[in-house]
């Protein structure tokens, strides 16, 4: 019986591990800590690119959105190009009236990128 449940528990967690870190061929927690660094060193540019590969792997992602969003608006000269990143949250805020980690931040940055 030990046998069995320690194979179920080491088969869920393997499964679990794989599933997290790997998604259509990225490393995606690879990719995460290389963009938040970027953006920690404010090179918004090079970390652009990473988030721009995440959003590939979840569409939906608020962290990706505004990551991604916030570095177009720090690059770009037409900031409307950060515009549907900021936009995403807050209508996903409006429609769910839960607030996100993102929020504030979104509206404010949408706010913004409107003048």
């Amino acid at each position: 019986m030990k046998q069995i449940l320690s194979l179920i528990i080491v088969t869920i967690f393997l499964s679990s591990t794989t599933f997290a870190q790997k998604h259509d061929g990225i490393n995606v927690r690879k990719l995460e800590k290389k963009g938040e660094y970027l953006m920690a060193q404010e090179q918004y540019a090079e970390a652009q690119s990473v988030y721009e590969q995440l959003i590939k792997t979840s569409p939906a992602n608020e962290d990706y959105n505004f990551n991604l969003g916030f570095c177009k608006f720090n690059t770009s000269v037409d900031k409307n190009a950060a515009m549907e990143h900021f936009d995403m949250i807050v209508k996903k805020f409006k429609s769910s009236k839960k607030q996100g980690a993102y929020t504030y931040a979104a509206f404010f940055y949408l706010g913004k990128s409107y003048h």
